[in-house]
């Protein structure tokens, strides 16, 4: 029976993709909460700026993070299969 794990560096990539891309609306939640907070006593405009544009890449990179891992996992792959 064939062993087929996923090598270290491309599961590592592709653990740390997941993690990024489902934290970011978490970090996207808090920053809200603390803009709520805040504005009630003084405007931050770098908030909003954080929440509109920088939670998306964010989470954007954290998919092409992924699915890099992905695609390394599936390279190397190929390769053991062709070498055998």
């Amino acid at each position: 029976m064939r062993k087929t794990s996923v090598p270290a560096p491309f599961g590592g990539l592709m653990i740390a993709g997941v993690v990024v891309a489902v934290a970011a609306p978490f970090l996207g939640w808090i920053l809200q909460a603390l803009a709520l907070l805040i504005n009630s006593y003084w405007s931050i405009p770098c908030i909003d700026y954080i929440l509109v544009e920088v939670i998306p890449c964010v989470r954007l990179g954290g998919v092409l993070l992924f699915l890099w891992g992905a695609l390394g996992w599936l390279f190397n792959r190929r390769e053991k299969e062709d070498g055998q």
